[in-house]
């Protein structure tokens, strides 16, 4: 399965196992792909009704929050071996607005450098232990880091740790980024999932848009 962000050449995924497109082009697109996807990890039941609710509120609070950041597509994999739950999203965003200065020139070493400083200089989390891989045409930055969420405020100290990892891709011949962002609850298992995220962003590849 493929994906694209909408930055010129196009960044597209290949990926394994299962997994689901929440369209973020308007409000109530993005709506009902939530419900749609709910819905078929969830099952129909009376029984699961709050269940519903509660992935659903949970979803519609991340995914808006991240078509306002800039967020162009979402995915969220069931699973990635058949028969193994492997909760995991991806979101890419294409932050248009964010580019280099002129004076950085168009290689992907530079603009990446650019970057770098750039958000070390923003103090963004993760910074200090971040890593570089590359692919044909741009070179990547990874940045690791984890939040801890509150399940419910009926249940303090019961925590979710998510594990984010940011991937930094420079676009091709450009001062532009893309920005492919993986997130999963499985943070106790950091080490086996950093290694999934670095395989299937050295599997990615920019393509030109005909």
């Amino acid at each position: 399965m493929s994906d694209a962000a909408t930055a010129s050449p196009t960044l597209s995924f290949q990926l394994a196992g299962s997994w689901n497109r929440i369209d973020l082009s308007t409000d109530d697109a993005m709506t009902a792909s939530i419900r749609e996807y709910v819905d078929l990890r969830v099952g129909a039941a009376d029984a699961d009704a709050q269940a519903r609710r509660l992935l659903r509120a949970r979803l519609t609070e991340a995914l808006g929050k991240a078509r306002t950041a800039g967020a162009v597509s979402a995915l969220i994999a069931s699973e990635i071996t058949p028969g193994i739950p492997m909760p995991i999203m991806l979101t890419i965003y294409s932050p248009r607005t964010l580019r280099m200065t002129p004076a950085v020139g168009t290689s992907p070493e530079a603009v990446s450098g650019m970057l770098r400083a750039a958000l070390t200089q923003l103090g963004i989390d993760g910074m200090d232990r971040a890593t570089s891989l590359s692919i044909a045409g741009s070179e990547i930055m990874r940045v690791v880091r984890e939040q801890v969420d509150a399940v419910h405020p009926d249940a303090p100290g019961h925590d979710l740790t998510t594990l984010l990892v940011d991937y930094w891709y420079t676009v091709p011949a450009s001062k532009q980024v893309v920005l492919a962002n993986f997130a999963t609850p499985l943070s106790d298992i950091r080490e086996v999932m950093l290694s999934f995220f670095d395989a299937t962003v050295r599997a990615s590849h920019f393509a030109a848009v005909r």
